[in-house]
């Protein structure tokens, strides 16, 4: 009997979760087409319902649909047509992996996976797809993820923890601060970042105060006082959607104005016009990544006015683009994984995408990457190790222009 099949009469067995079946995908008892059949099947596990599902699921699920639309019409991968089934990560981890279980238990196994989108939802669904042999694709920056020997077929396709604070930090050093203020979620992804960032600073002569806000919650303010109590010089925020909304709003209600940063990826990838007031913004700068700032050179190749015009043809941008244009490159690497590799089995693939490190972008998807730099995987690290520490610009809070910050410091 084979591994999958094995698999497969395990998961049978769990509790059924909610599929939604997106971009032509067969639901409920259809059986997908899967390894070997006439199509690519791409299984994207998004939150597009509970608190995320605007800020995040529903967004992202919407950046993979114009991908394949773009590369359904330059062939697909391996000259098969892309097809996506969506299952629904409800915004519950639990929920999620409870849905993902019953998908694989009744469905034939995908090609490849973009398994979460946030560290939160990517690190739980890992075990699971490991065991079904399946690559996994997620903009998720927990350092827990990127370890090959645990996760085999694990990837992430998005900026590394490790730079996002390197960068973070030197900044804030650099602006004669010693004590940091740093708030973020009371979950996995939060208490990687808090971690992370605190070795680094320490390194650069700066002290770190945390404080975590428990998921869910619709105010922060006892948080904050905790770090306020400490008097920093700077405080750190780290929140997408819902949750950054209630980090600013409690510091406003606290009348706290102190010098603020959003960090990195999780925080820019906000659309603060959308989810607060400009009252929220009083000394508040976001560490931005230039794919999110308008002008910035990595923005000119045709490949992101491509991706943008595909894009707004059938949504709105409703969150920064620099989430968007990181999944839309999940994407593209599995393309290019799929298009280097003998077959789309999970090993093969995985070992297509540790062959191209932080070299130039294979040929098979240079007129289809962003950027920057290249994929960035190797045996040693299953995270894009080709940011560099000018890939960022810190600029101010503020509404942003086709997810795009427009006004610089």
């Amino acid at each position: 009997m084979s591994v999958w099949r094995s698999i497969r009469g395990v998961v049978a067995a769990l509790a059924a979760g909610a599929v939604l079946a997106a971009c032509g995908g067969g639901g409920g008892s259809d059986q997908a087409s899967g390894q070997g059949g006439d199509t690519f099947k791409l299984l994207a596990v998004l939150s597009v319902s509970g608190a995320n599902s605007q800020t995040g699921g529903i967004p992202s699920r919407q950046a993979l649909e114009a991908g394949i639309e773009i590369l359904n019409k330059q062939g697909g991968i391996k000259g098969k047509q892309i097809q996506m089934d969506v299952v629904d990560m409800a915004s519950d981890p639990t929920k999620g992996v409870a849905n993902v279980q019953s998908y694989l238990a009744d469905h034939d196994k995908p090609d490849a996976v973009f398994g979460g989108q946030y560290s939160a939802e990517s690190l739980p669904l890992a075990p699971i797809l490991t065991q079904a042999e399946l690559l996994q694709m997620s903009s998720s920056i927990t350092p827990s993820l990127d370890n090959p020997q645990k996760f085999p077929y694990a990837f992430q396709q998005s900026i590394p923890i490790a730079t996002i604070i390197d960068v973070l930090a030197t900044h804030l050093a650099g602006q004669g601060y010693k004590t940091v203020g740093y708030a973020a979620g009371d979950d996995e992804s939060g208490h990687s970042a808090v971690d992370a960032f605190t070795k680094v600073a320490a390194s650069k002569g700066l002290t770190v105060v945390p404080g975590f806000v428990p998921p869910g919650s619709v105010d922060a303010t006892a948080t904050l006082e905790r770090i306020r109590a400490s008097n920093p010089d700077v405080l750190v925020l780290n929140g997408v959607g819902p949750a950054a909304a209630t980090l600013l709003k409690s510091r406003t209600n606290l009348g706290w104005t102190i010098p603020t940063v959003g960090e990195g990826t999780a925080f820019a990838a906000n659309d603060l016009g959308k989810i607060s007031s400009p009252a929220d913004w009083n000394n508040v700068t976001v560490q931005t990544p230039n794919w999110q700032v308008a002008g910035s050179n990595i923005l000119s190749v045709p490949a992101f006015k491509t991706f943008l015009d595909t894009y707004k043809a059938k949504n709105q941008i409703t969150i920064g683009m620099g989430g968007l244009v990181c999944i839309y490159e999940n994407l593209i690497a599995i393309k290019a994984a799929a298009e280097a590799a003998p077959t789309t089995g999970g090993a093969d693939l995985a070992k297509a995408m540790e062959s191209f490190g932080p070299t130039p972008i294979p040929a098979s998807i240079s007129s289809l990457w962003i950027g920057p730099g290249g994929l960035g995987a190797s045996a040693q690290h299953h995270s894009n190790q080709a940011w560099g520490t000018g890939d960022f610009t810190f600029v101010p809070a503020q509404a942003l222009q086709d997810g795009m910050a427009s006004v610089r410091t």
